[in-house]
């Protein structure tokens, strides 16, 4: 049983557990919604097909619309074909092309292919409104060469060639004159002569010039070229460049019947939908509908609304401006079979349902029915869905939610104790202050984490306080010892005559010498932890207090230079004098250590908001960054310095007998003062700067 008691499992068994709970919410509405959203879109495709079935019958029983259209068989043409737009309303004749601009998307632009520049290039535009075949053409020209009766040279000029049933091939010129209506020529009887029976408006821009042309009532053109001789220069005697709709032959004109395009705008659709009528080579004969985002209604619940939003992603039509249509669907309806598709964008931001059905004649496809749909609406019926899935799932996510924050609460409260403990027993130098004293548990690896740093803890307890007791044994130990091979060394050398065995000698009784400096020096510093258990402190001024220590030091040691630097007249401190003054004294020894006789040492002392800082500032060389803080620890020396005598003593690295531990009892008195001391090297890399501060 204890193997299913979750307080015995892993952490990691317990988290993975309540993450496997946790996305089983997920991973279930998202198939739930992946089902759903399938579903909605073959069910939007087949009632895409059902709709254009139904409007392929109704083209169907109007079979002689389809005979109204003019419709080339493009094979047996080269040129580009043009085609023309029914109107609503008929062109009011300005030269602005205010009324083209709903089909101003269908202009087709014409230039020379030899030359980069847009002088000489054109735009063309054809529409149709009661039996009148208007044309709207944009010429981009600088310089506009007018005709003058006068001088026989070139000027610009536009001629139509066109072909129709009635009179055949005919051409009509003309050339601008002024803004405004300008006439229409023809060449007929052998000359050519003014045809009032056109209408034609021309008006100047930035660019060039536009003209809108209006022709003769029942004029239906079965093919047709425009052509614009263009010229720069007066005096020329031909065209500098020649632009047109076909270089070498008349472009067929593709006329959709008005009846089919009156049928299709009369459709009620819905939005987000497009209907196509196309012809068997896929030409546009009409279009209704558009495929513009479609805004989701609010939902009453505010966090469906906020789980699924409206579509971001502005629709890319490509089709717009099409007006022949080329899609797997279309290609299969033109071939008399139905067909359906989803297209989607390449990033997956929107998709287009499809469906496309043959316009049947007597078993002979004449055409086909094209419907796109934009899949957004599916989110209608996704919100729905969703919404009721919410109220089930938000329960379930709601405990789980709930379990999940009372167990890692619980987990975070019981590492932040065991890591308030360990900081109450470790003290920044990481020396052990006490035993660890927390109740040993079995359980998870919490708790195993915790009955390890008791261990590791009591163990580095231990260690610190045989460390801590190293230096009194050894200096107690040591010290018989060394005053036995002391006097004996002292003997040999009063009863030698040899003088390299006395040098041999003296120098042994050097290294005892130094041996009985480090004892006393380990024992000053024990002396130092016994003296604080009894220190009494008091208050006193360290202005005066630091003036006297600093004369002392100055009597004593007469080749140094000790200057003392503070703005305040009388600073009142409870300290202890004795430990204080055996504070400064480390300082000061440690900084005549690494400092040339040339150079003061500079003692200050100021105060600032609620601090008082001593500090004791030495040129020589510097500590490197990683060690400021490690010279503080027992036992430890890094600096190379300098014995006193100037820039040219001989430098003493960090294996001489000086063991650092001036520097730790500095510490020690710090710490006991509750006060801080750093080292840092000062900005321009020339000294030491030791400071001492603490609160008032």
């Amino acid at each position: 049983m204890e193997s299913v008691n979750p307080a015995r499992w892993s952490l990691r068994a317990k988290f993975t557990s309540i993450v496997l709970l946790v996305l089983l919410i997920p991973v279930a509405a998202v198939v739930l919604l992946k089902e759903v959203e399938k579903a909605l879109v073959e069910n939007l495709k087949h009632n895409l097909l059902l709709s254009s079935r139904l409007v392929s019958l109704q083209l169907e029983a109007n079979q002689s619309w389809f005979t109204e259209s003019i419709l080339p068989d493009s094979q047996n043409f080269v040129a580009d074909e043009l085609f023309v737009f029914p109107l609503n309303q008929p062109v009011l004749l300005d030269g602005f092309f205010e009324e083209w601009l709903f089909i101003e998307k269908f202009r087709q632009s014409f230039k020379t292919e030899s030359s980069a520049s847009q002088q000489g290039a054109f735009s063309a535009l054809l529409a149709s409104y009661d039996k009148h075949l208007y044309l709207s053409i944009e010429i981009d020209d600088e310089s506009i060469i007018y005709p003058e009766p006068d001088l026989n040279y070139f000027s610009d000029q536009i001629t139509i060639d066109f072909l129709d049933n009635e009179s055949g091939l005919e051409r009509i010129y003309i050339s601008p004159r002024a803004p405004g209506n300008i006439p229409v020529k023809k060449f007929a009887d052998g000359e050519i002569r003014i045809d009032w029976r056109y209408s034609a408006v021309w008006q100047e821009t930035n660019d060039g010039f536009n003209l809108e042309l209006k022709f003769p009532s029942g004029y239906q053109p079965k093919q047709l070229r425009i052509t614009y001789l263009n010229v720069n220069n007066k005096g020329l005697s031909e065209a500098e460049s020649v632009v047109s709709t076909s270089q070498f032959e008349l472009s067929p004109v593709v006329w959709p019947s008005t009846n089919i395009n009156h049928f299709v705008s009369e459709l009620d659709l819905l939005p987000g939908q497009r209907v196509w009528v196309l012809d068997p080579d896929g030409r546009v004969l009409a279009r209704n509908g558009n495929l513009q985002n479609i805004p989701l209604t609010v939902d009453t619940n505010p966090l469906v609304n906020w789980l699924l939003s409206s579509q971001a992603t502005e629709v890319i039509d490509r089709r717009d401006d099409r007006v022949r249509l080329d899609s797997t669907v279309i290609f299969e309806s033109l071939k008399g079979r139905p067909s359906s598709s989803v297209e989607s964008s390449k990033d997956g931001s929107y998709s287009i349902a499809l469906a496309s059905t043959p316009i049947l004649v007597d078993s002979q496809v004449i055409g086909a029915v094209f419907i796109e749909e934009n899949v957004a609406r599916v989110q209608l019926l996704q919100r729905k869905t969703l919404g009721q899935m919410l109220y089930v799932m938000t329960i379930i996510f709601l405990a789980i939610l709930a379990l999940v924050v009372w167990y890692v609460s619980r987990v975070t409260l019981r590492v932040s104790r065991l890591k308030n403990r360990v900081n109450q027993v470790v003290d920044e130098q990481g020396r052990m202050l006490a035993p660890m004293e927390i109740e040993a548990k079995v359980g998870d690896e919490i708790d195993d984490l915790t009955n390890a740093f008791i261990q590791m803890g009591n163990k580095l307890f231990d260690y610190n306080d045989y460390l801590e007791k190293l230096a009194s044994m050894l200096s107690h130990e040591l010290r018989t010892p060394i005053a036995i091979v002391r006097s004996s060394l002292d003997n040999l050398l009063i009863n030698t005559d040899d003088a390299q065995a006395k040098e041999t000698i003296q120098r042994a009784l050097q290294g005892t010498q130094r041996l009985g400096e480090i004892i006393r020096r380990m024992r000053q510093a024990t002396g130092i932890k016994e003296a604080m258990q009894s220190a009494q402190f008091e208050q006193v001024d360290l202005v005066d207090f630091v003036n006297q220590v600093i004369a002392g030091f100055q009597h004593s040691f007469a080749d140094y230079q000790f200057k003392f630097e503070s703005e305040q007249k009388q600073l009142e401190k409870s300290v202890s004098t004795d430990l204080l003054a055996e504070l400064l004294d480390k300082l000061l020894s440690n900084a005549m250590d690494f400092s040339s006789v040339d150079a003061p040492i500079i003692i200050g002392l100021e105060r600032s908001d609620n601090q008082v800082t001593l500090s004791v500032t030495n040129s020589g060389p510097t500590i490197p960054r990683k060690n400021q803080k490690k010279i503080f620890q027992s036992l430890v020396s890094i600096r190379n310095h300098q014995q006193p005598g100037g820039a040219n003593a001989q430098k003493v690295d960090s294996h001489s007998p000086n063991l650092g531990l001036g520097l730790y009892v500095v510490k020690l008195i710090a710490d006991f003062h509750e006060a801080r001391v750093k080292a840092e090297n000062l900005a321009d890399e020339s000294g030491v700067k030791f400071s001492l501060t603490w609160q008032l």
